[in-house]
């Protein structure tokens, strides 16, 4: 009601400053000019009349535009997590996936999600992630679906199975998306499946490349 209030006034406003220009306007013109050139007068009263009324619809869909605020009504916002991709090495599968609040298991995750994911538990100091076994973000090595950390003899065991208890406080999708968590001579593994492949697919006119699709 305000915004409309607001409105009308500006509305008001501006049709009487209209008016008093063309007032001052015609103050100024000499009489006699007006007897020669009737026409003048004639055709500035209908360019003042449309220009009024140019004005008055422009103010009624400028104001129609403006929402109207509900103060008891509550919205959930939602934002795309983490980073614009990288531009020179993109995420495999679909590039959204990393920001994605809906992503699948085989929307193309990868290792250096995983370092991601452990950078944020370690950042939030969860339980699993202060883990000494796990180690740091940086003794953690990736290539491509893999992610990999050396360890010391007889301790891949143990690093194997703090990663399996950190995975519990993964997103579904991005836990699911994990093939395995290995073991081989002194590395730990943990090796992502390969995505879906995405099809180019025409939904409600636009083109999208999607597995929700």
């Amino acid at each position: 009601m305000t915004v409309w209030i607001a409105g009308v006034v500006t509305l008001v406003g501006a049709v009487a400053i209209a008016l008093i220009g063309w007032w001052v306007a015609s103050r100024h013109v000499p009489q006699a000019a007006e007897e020669v050139t009737p026409r003048v007068s004639r055709a500035r009263l209908r360019y003042f009349v449309a220009l009024s009324v140019a004005l008055v619809l422009a103010l009624i869909v400028k104001f129609a535009a403006i929402p109207v605020p509900e103060p008891g009504r509550t919205r959930e916002v939602t934002l795309p997590r983490g980073e614009v991709p990288d531009a020179i090495t993109p995420p495999r599968g679909c590039r959204f996936h990393p920001r994605c609040p809906v992503a699948l298991p085989t929307c193309g995750w990868e290792g250096r999600d995983f370092i991601e994911f452990l950078e944020r538990e370690q950042l939030v100091e969860s339980p699993g992630a202060s883990d000494p076994n796990i180690g740091d973000v940086g003794e953690w090595k990736v290539h491509g679906f893999v992610a990999r950390r050396s360890v010391d003899a007889g301790t891949n065991e143990r690093v194997a199975d703090a990663v399996h208890s950190l995975l519990q406080r993964a997103p579904p999708a991005f836990a699911h998306a994990i093939a395995s968590v290995s073991v081989q001579d002194r590395d730990v593994i943990v090796r992502f499946r390969a995505p879906d492949p995405l099809v180019a697919k025409e939904v409600e006119g636009r083109t999208v490349e999607c597995l929700l699709y």
